[in-house]
């Protein structure tokens, strides 16, 4: 299980889209 890693992805994935750039990580 990489739930650390999924939680890390999530916040970087919040921060890309708040810097109004679209962009998802790992989406």
């Amino acid at each position: 299980m990489n739930i650390k890693t999924q939680q890390i992805e999530n916040k970087i994935s919040i921060i890309l889209n708040s810097d109004g750039r679209g962009y998802k990580y790992g989406q």
